[in-house]
C-alpha cells in the first residue's frame, strides 16, 4: 500500500527533560549523542475495483513493515540518520474478482460480463528494502537552543534511499517477489512545532522525489516477460497537521503520557510499472510492457499515545484511518477504484535515547 504511512518520517531525535514534553517531529538529540527507532508499520486498504460504474473486483492491498532507524548528531543543531526497512509481507490480494477477455468494439481489454475467475489471484512479497540516509538540521530549537529561549522547533532534513534490485515489481529467483519500489529517491522534509503549556502543535511535511531503474521483470517460474525496461514508482508529497497534549508526568525515571492526534493531507504521482500486479487479470500482450498508474490523493487521521517509559525510552502506539480518491490502475484498461474506498493501520515505534552523561556540554 502506498500510503505514506506508505512512504516516510523526519528523524526523530532530541533531548527530554522532565519539564518539557517535546514533538516528535522535531526531537533533536544534544551533540555527540543520539537515538535508535524500532518502527512496525501495518497498512491495509480495501479497493473496490469498476469499469463503466460497474464493480469488476474487491481488492485487498496489505503492507507489514519493520524499520531500523538511527541517528547521531555531530555537532549542535547537525545529525546523520539512517532508516533501514524490512517488508515483513506486502501483498495484492482479492475477495472477489472478474476475468479479462479482449472486446473487439472497444479494441481492448474487458471485465465488464466476463466469469468471476475459479481462483483468486495474489501478488506476495518481502524483504529488505533500499536504505535511507540523510541529513538534518536545526535553526531554532526549544531545546537544543534553551539558552537562548527559542520559542519554536524547526528541523529540516534532507535523504537519498539507494536502489535495490529486489522489489516488488519481480519475482526473485525462490518464486517470491522482493518487497519495496526499488529505485533510487531523494527526500526534503520540514517538522515545525511550539510549546504552548501542556500541548504541543506541529506541522511535518515530506517530498519524496523517486527515480527510475532498468530491470528484467520475471514470472513466479522465473521465466522473463521483460527484459531491459524502465520503471518508475511513484513520488510523492504529504502534510501533517497535529498536536500532543501531555496528560501526565510522575516517578524519578521521568515517566510520561501524551495523546497524539494529525491529520496527513497527500498525493501520490503517476508510476510507470509492470502490467498485471494492480488488476486481477490482465491480456498477454500487456504483460511484457509497462503501464502507467494514475496519481491520487489521499487523507488520513490518526490517533494514538505516547509514552515515555523513561527518560532514555518510550514508546508509541497509533491507529489510522483514511481513504483517497478514486485512480485508474493501468492505463491501458479502463479499470479504476471506486469511491468510498478505504484504509486502516497501527504504527508502533520504540525509540531508545542515548544520553550518556559523559558526553554533557
Amino acid at each position: 500500500m502506498k500510503m505514506p504511512s506508505l512512504i516516510a518520517f523526519l528523524p526523530c531525535i532530541a533531548q527530554l527533560t522532565s519539564s518539557a514534553w517535546a514533538a516528535d517531529v522535531t526531537e533533536f538529540a544534544p551533540k555527540y549523542r543520539g537515538d535508535v527507532d524500532i518502527i512496525y508499520d501495518v497498512d491495509v486498504a480495501r479497493l473496490r475495483l469498476e469499469e463503466e460504474g460497474a464493480t469488476v473486483a474487491k481488492q485487498q492491498q496489505v503492507n507489514h513493515e519493520l524499520t531500523y532507524a538511527g541517528s547521531f548528531s555531530f555537532f549542535k543543531g547537525a545529525a546523520v540518520f539512517f532508516e533501514l526497512p524490512h517488508y515483513a509481507k506486502s501483498a495484492v490480494q482479492y475477495d472477489s474478482a472478474q476475468d479479462m477477455v479482449f472486446d473487439p468494439n472497444q479494441d481492448a481489454g474487458t471485465m465488464i460480463g466476463t466469469d468471476e475467475l475459479s481462483k483468486m489471484p495474489s501478488e506476495l512479497g518481502g524483504g529488505m528494502g533500499g536504505a535511507w540516509v540523510g541529513l538534518s538540521g536545526t535553526p531554532l530549537h526549544e531545546t537544543v537552543y534553551a539558552s537562548r529561549s527559542d520559542r519554536v522547533s524547526i528541523v529540516f532534513e534532507g535523504g537519498y534511499r539507494f536502489k535495490d534490485k529486489s522489489n516488488f515489481w519481480s519475482y526473485r529467483d525462490n518464486g517470491v517477489r522482493g518487497a519495496g519500489p526499488g529505485a533510487s529517491a531523494w527526500r526534503l522534509g520540514m517538522g515545525f512545532s511550539t510549546t504552548n503549556h501542556a500541548s504541543t502543535p506541529y506541522i511535518q511535511s515530506t517530498l519524496i522525489r523517486s527515480g527510475r531503474i532498468n530491470m528484467d521483470v520475471t514470472n513466479a517460474a522465473g521465466k522473463t516477460v521483460a527484459s531491459n525496461i524502465q520503471v518508475r514508482p511513484a513520488s510523492s508529497a504529504n502534510m501533517r497537521v497535529g498536536g500532543e497534549i501531555q496528560l501526565g508526568e510522575w516517578g524519578e525515571n521521568d515517566s510520561a503520557i501524551a495523546l497524539d492526534g494529525h491529520t496527513d493531507f497527500g498525493y501520490i504521482g503517476w508510476q510507470d510499472i509492470p502490467s498485471g500486479i494492480y488488476l486481477p487479470a490482465v491480456l498477454e500482450a500487456s504483460q511484457s510492457t509497462t503501464i502507467t498508474e494514475s496519481e491520487y490523493a489521499y487523507v488520513q487521521l490518526s490517533l494514538g499515545v505516547n509514552w515515555r517509559i523513561m527518560e532514555l525510552a518510550q514508546l508509541n502506539i497509533a491507529g489510522e484511518f483514511g481513504t483517497e480518491s478514486p485512480h485508474r490502475l493501468e492505463h491501458l484498461y479502463n479499470v479504476s477504484t471506486g469511491l468510498g474506498n478505504y484504509n486502516w493501520g497501527i504504527h508502533t515505534d520504540l525509540r531508545f535515547r542515548v544520553r550518556d552523561s559523559l558526553f554533557e556540554q
